[in-house]
C-alpha cells in the first residue's frame, strides 16, 4: 500500500476526525511517523492519541484499508503536488478532497460568493453588478452550492463563461439540495466539485460549517 491509499483508509476509518487528521499531518511532515503503510494499530494510536475512539477504530480500521483499494472516486491528498498550498494554512485542512473536474480550477487567483439561502431580487441585482468583470478577468468562484446566492454566483460564473469552483457538504456522488444535480454535473464538467467526504456520505448539518473552512482557505477573498 502506497502513502496515498494509507491516507484515505486513515481518513474512512471511523473514529479518525480532523483533529486525529491533523496529528497525522503533522507527524509525517516533521518525519515523526513509520514511513511502512498500512501502520499497525499501535502506531495509529500512538500518533493520533485518540484512545476514546479506540473500539470505533479497531472495528473499523483494516475495513477502511480494504475499502481503500475499491473506491474509484478521484482523490486528493495533504501531500500530493495538486493540493492547493493555501489550504494548508487553515486550521485542521482535510488530509483528503475528493473531486470531479478540472484540478487546473486550484491554480487560478479565486474569490469565494457565500450568502443567503433566501435570496432577493437585490441581492441577484448586486451579484450580476458584481460578479462578471470579475470573473471576465479570470478569477475563478468558488463557492458551496448550496440554495440562494450560492446557486445564482454558480450560474453567473457560466454566464460569463468563467470557471466555478464547489465546496459540498456531502459525498462527490451526492446533491443537496437535490435540484441542484444539473448544476453540480456542471459544474464538475466545466470546473470543480470537492469535497471532504467519502461517496455515500449525506448530507448532515455538522458538515456545512466544515465545508465553509474549505471555501475560506482555498479562496484570496470573500
Amino acid at each position: 500500500m502506497k502513502l496515498k491509499q494509507f491516507l484515505l483508509a486513515l481518513h474512512l476509518t471511523r473514529g479518525i476526525g480532523r483533529a486525529a487528521e491533523a496529528k497525522i499531518i503533522y507527524a509525517i511532515v516533521n518525519d515523526l511517523a513509520p514511513t511502512h503503510y498500512p501502520w499497525s494499530l499501535d502506531e495509529v494510536f500512538s500518533i493520533i492519541e485518540n484512545y476514546q475512539q479506540a473500539d470505533n477504530i479497531k472495528s473499523s480500521y483494516h475495513l477502511a484499508c480494504n475499502r481503500a483499494e475499491t473506491i474509484a472516486s478521484d482523490y486528493l491528498t495533504y501531500f500530493d503536488d495538486d493540493y492547493p498550498p493555501q489550504l494548508k494554512e487553515i486550521y485542521e485542512p482535510p488530509l483528503i478532497l475528493f473531486y470531479v473536474g478540472n484540478l487546473a480550477a486550484l491554480r487560478l487567483p479565486n474569490v469565494a460568493v457565500v450568502g443567503t439561502r433566501t435570496a432577493t431580487p437585490y441581492g441577484l441585482a448586486v451579484m450580476r453588478h458584481l460578479l462578471p468583470e470579475v470573473v471576465k478577468s479570470g478569477i475563478a468562484v468558488v463557492s458551496g452550492l448550496a440554495k440562494g446566492l450560492d446557486v445564482m454566483a454558480h450560474q453567473i460564473t457560466f454566464a460569463n463563461s468563467g470557471v466555478p469552483i464547489a465546496v459540498i457538504g456531502t459525498g462527490i456522488d451526492m446533491t443537496y439540495p437535490a435540484q441542484n444535480q444539473a448544476l453540480q454535473q456542471q459544474i464538475g464538467q466545466q470546473g470543480l466539485v470537492l469535497s471532504e467526504y467519502p461517496p455515500g456520505t449525506g448530507p448532515q448539518r455538522s458538515h456545512f460549517p466544515a465545508r465553509n473552512r474549505i471555501i475560506a482557505g482555498l479562496s484570496s477573498a470573500t
